[in-house]
Formats: C-alpha cells, sequence, structure tokens
C-alpha cells in the first residue's frame, strides 16, 4: 500500500507574497530598501523635530541593534534630539501634524530642555497646551521629565552628560517606564533617536502592513489585531527570530517611511494611490484588486470600523463677575470672575471653567428662558438672606462644543455683582449648588470649596483656561456688545431728534 504524499500545511499567520509564496529574506529586504529609498525623496521638510539632513547619516547596511544582540545601542549617535521627538509624537496622537507644528514651536520656547519642564508647575504646562485638547497628555509629559531628571541622578557618572543623547534611554524596554509612554512612542525614541531596530506602529503603518499582507477582515480597533500588527512589524524591522538575518539597517527610516506612506499614499481616508507606492509590487492587497478578487481596497483592507456613537450632552454654565469698577469694567485686569478648576480625572481633567453644571431634567433641557435665570446657580440660595443682590442676571444664547466623543450644547448666562459683595460668601454658595448638582458624579470626590477660585479676566488667561471657557467667556462679551449696540440707535433717535420748530419748517418747504 503506497503512503500518501506529506502535504506541508500553510500557516495563516505567515507573510506571504502577492503570488502566494512564502515571504523570503530577500523580499523583506526589498521592502525595507524600497521604503527608505522613497521616504528620502519624499520625507517632510516642514517638521522641526525631524531635521531633513538628519537621516542622511545613516546607511543601509546590516545592523546588529536587534534586540538579543551583544552590541549596544546607546554607542550609536542620535539622528535626532529624543526630548523633542518625544513631545511632538505625544502632542501628535489625536491631532492634526499642522496644528501641532505651533504648539511644539510655543512648547519648546517655554520648556527648551527636560529640565525645564520638571521645573515647571502643573498651571504653567496646562497653560502652554491649553486649546489643543487632551489635556491629559500634558501632564504625562511633565511626569515624564520628573520621572527621567531621577532616571539620570541613578545613572552612572561616566554617562551622564549634558548632551541630548543622555537625556533619555536609549531602549525601547528602557523608555517603556517612562510614565505615559507607550509601545508605539518607545518605539519612536528607540529608532529614531538611537538606530534600535524596533517598529513604531500607529493606525498609519497599521493600514500600510495590513494591505501589504492582504489582510481581508482586518478590524484594526480590535486590540488582538493591534497586537498581530505590531508583530508584522517587527518582522519587517527584523527583529524576529524568523527574520533576524535582515535586521534593517536604518530603522529610523524604515519607520519613518511607513508612517509618512500611511498618511499620504496608503492614506486613511479615501482610495489609496497605488500608482505613486512604491511598495505595490510587494503588495497583495494591490495584487488582489487586479485580479478581480476585490472591487476595493478601501474599506475592506483594512475594514472599515463603524464609528461609536457619539453622546450628547447638556450643561448650564453661569459667569459670576463682580463689577469692581463700571467706568473700567472692560480693562482685562479690572474683570473679576468666580473660575473653578475641574477634578484632576476625568474630562478636561485640571482645566479651568465658569461653574458649570448638567442641565437636570426639570432645568427643561437646558432651553434658554427666563426660567432658567431662577436656576440656583444663578440664583445662590445661600444668598437669598444677603442684603446684596446682583445688578444683573442675562441669558447670553447657546454654544456647542465637539470632542471627539460628546457634542456639548452650554446654555451661557452672564450675572453680575455689585463691588461690595461678600466674595468668600460668593464663592461658598457657589460651590454648594456645583457639590450639590454633582453628588452622584466623579467630581464628588473633590468638594468644590477645594478648586474655586476668584479671578481678574488677565489671570483666567495666563492660568490653563480650556477653549471651551474661553468660548462661554466670549459668548458673555459678544452678547454685552450686540447689547451696547441694539441701545445705541435708540439713544441717537433720542439726541438728534429734531424740534418742533424744525420739523414743521421741513413740512411747508414740501
Amino acid at each position: 500500500m503506497s503512503r500518501r504524499p506529506t502535504v506541508k500545511r500553510i500557516d495563516p499567520h505567515e507573510w506571504r507574497t502577492p503570488t502566494r509564496v512564502g515571504a523570503t529574506c530577500a523580499f523583506y529586504r526589498a521592502i525595507q530598501e524600497d521604503v527608505i529609498a522613497w521616504w528620502r525623496r519624499n520625507q517632510r521638510t516642514d517638521l522641526p523635530w525631524r531635521p531633513a539632513t538628519g537621516a542622511e547619516t545613516s546607511s543601509l547596511s546590516s545592523s546588529k541593534s536587534v534586540a538579543g544582540s551583544s552590541s549596544s545601542v546607546a554607542a550609536r549617535t542620535p539622528l535626532y534630539n529624543p526630548y523633542e521627538v518625544w513631545v511632538s509624537e505625544v502632542m501628535s496622537q489625536q491631532t492634526r501634524m499642522e496644528t501641532v507644528i505651533p504648539y511644539f514651536n510655543k512648547w519648546m520656547d517655554k520648556f527648551p530642555t527636560i529640565e525645564a519642564l520638571a521645573a515647571a508647575s502643573e498651571d504653567e504646562v496646562r497653560a502652554v497646551w491649553a486649546g489643543m485638547g487632551y489635556y491629559r497628555r500634558a501632564l504625562y509629559l511633565h511626569k515624564g521629565s520628573q520621572y527621567l531628571l531621577e532616571w539620570r541622578r541613578r545613572q552612572p557618572s561616566d554617562k551622564c552628560s549634558r548632551t541630548s543623547a543622555a537625556s533619555m534611554p536609549s531602549t525601547q524596554q528602557e523608555l517603556l517606564k517612562v510614565p505615559g509612554i507607550g509601545p508605539y512612542t518607545s518605539a519612536a525614541v528607540a529608532s529614531l533617536c538611537f538606530g534600535e531596530a524596533v517598529c513604531s506602529v500607529d493606525g498609519n503603518v497599521i493600514r500600510v502592513l495590513s494591505r501589504l499582507r492582504g489582510e481581508r477582515g482586518f478590524d484594526p480597533k480590535v486590540p488582538a489585531n493591534v497586537k498581530r500588527a505590531c508583530g508584522w512589524g517587527q518582522e519587517l524591522m527584523g527583529n524576529t527570530p524568523q527574520t533576524a538575518s535582515v535586521v534593517c539597517g536604518d530603522p529610523s527610516a524604515l519607520n519613518q517611511g511607513l508612517m509618512e506612506l500611511g498618511s499620504s499614499v496608503c492614506r486613511p481616508g479615501g482610495a489609496p494611490l497605488c500608482s505613486s507606492c512604491p511598495l505595490r509590487a510587494h503588495c497583495c492587497a494591490y495584487a488582489l484588486l487586479q485580479s478581480g478578487e476585490i472591487d476595493a481596497i478601501e474599506g475592506f483592507i483594512p475594514i472599515r470600523a463603524a464609528a461609536a456613537a457619539k453622546r450628547c450632552a447638556k450643561e448650564i454654565s453661569v459667569v459670576h463677575e463682580v463689577v469692581e469698577d463700571a467706568a473700567a469694567a472692560s480693562e482685562a485686569s479690572q474683570r473679576r470672575f468666580v473660575v473653578v478648576r475641574r477634578p484632576p480625572t476625568g474630562l478636561l481633567a485640571g482645566m479651568l471653567e465658569f461653574p458649570t453644571v448638567s442641565a437636570a431634567a426639570e432645568d427643561g433641557g437646558a432651553k434658554a428662558g427666563p426660567a432658567l435665570q431662577e436656576h440656583p446657580l444663578c440664583a445662590l440660595p445661600l444668598l437669598r438672606s444677603s442684603k446684596e443682590a446682583p445688578l444683573n442676571v442675562k441669558t447670553c444664547g447657546s454654544i456647542r462644543h465637539i470632542f471627539s466623543h460628546i457634542d456639548m450644547d452650554v446654555e451661557v448666562f452672564h450675572v453680575q455683582w455689585p463691588a461690595q459683595i461678600n466674595v468668600p460668601e460668593l464663592l461658598r454658595a457657589v460651590a454648594s449648588v456645583v457639590d450639590e448638582r454633582h453628588a452622584d458624579s466623579e467630581c464628588n470626590p473633590f468638594p468644590a470649596a477645594t478648586r474655586i477660585f476668584f479671578m481678574s479676566e488677565a489671570e483666567l488667561k495666563a492660568g490653563a483656561p480650556s477653549r471651551l471657557m474661553l468660548k462661554v467667556l466670549h459668548q458673555v462679551s459678544s452678547h454685552e456688545v450686540k447689547r451696547k449696540r441694539s441701545a445705541a440707535p435708540q439713544e441717537a433717535s433720542v439726541l438728534f431728534s429734531p424740534s418742533p420748530t424744525t420739523a414743521s419748517k421741513k413740512r411747508a418747504c414740501r
């Protein structure tokens, strides 16, 4: 009886070429070389943290800086300043590059070194970051800088220097110990600044890799799939046992090339620009499209994940202003407001805001109207027994503020108090209402009485206001300007109304 021939089973996780054979070392090397050559011709020159001349110092020759090698990665000259790359990578998360560049320059002017950042207060850090959103990122940078100062003190004296290379660890493994630095940022700093052969895998790189492999049904939002994509990146970098013979000699250029390809050619929106792609000869998704097995690449590889439904929120924000001097009330140094710092966790953590509460059902869903002027945050029950009453309580309309996961409608009120008001009593009254309305929320462990202040407009703008807070203040100021303009024509008509004699003469002339 003849024996059946042994059939080799195909590993479903094996990287295969467009001709459906297993990838070879020559295949990986070809991808590395094509990406690096393309990037050197097309690299961005407008990024202040990545000088265009930096990549020219490295070569494509095989490096031994793979994990587990006996060679020392730290001995290599860094291609870029690691502190600048760290800051830029954190800023680039969830923020467009055109927005990042001016904020990066502003940050470096204020905190040019890790030492300067570590010595700053949280308020100073928030103030420089204000307006870019996702404020927790700034605090992670601050905590990370303080950790790095301690890390430097623990280093042997012969390794401590004043160079930028010595300011941070040179390996991904050590960088992961820094608060706020995760797998992507640690790989970016280690490869771009120290030449370690690790692949930094973000959303753009995941898209490139999944299309190179032709991964149909691949959902990039699934954590397990992200982990798989990181493995593909290390495989391409030569940082796995199977590909150790083709360790990339220029990890910085390969990582930057993959990122740039994912953002500009194998782009997140619209059909990929395959005719301009240096990898189409190696791309399984392109081969599937050409053979007619798929009708399009976009939305199929990877699949387009359904967007998470946004939550709608309705808030009531009351601007309590003490009018010190009516003649100088327009001066930023004279206008004074009640301000609350948000709790250290949750949305807009630690940022300043005007007293704000969620619009309860009994508030009519924050629909503007006379009844809302009697809202507890406007009327302040604790002050009803006081002899002082507000000078004005005005509705200023509503504004909409868009977060990544929340559409927030805010009804704005403006309450003006006389100069002789007892400010400590006013602060206690506002804090009492805020605490009562947040009794069952995340704010409860942080009583408003410990987070409430009295600030001038100038102090407010220097104290890390959120963009939402500035919108509320602008709404109040705009409403005041409109009110004065609408009153001006009526005053003019009284001032310049013709006298009875003049009017009778005009009628006679007709």
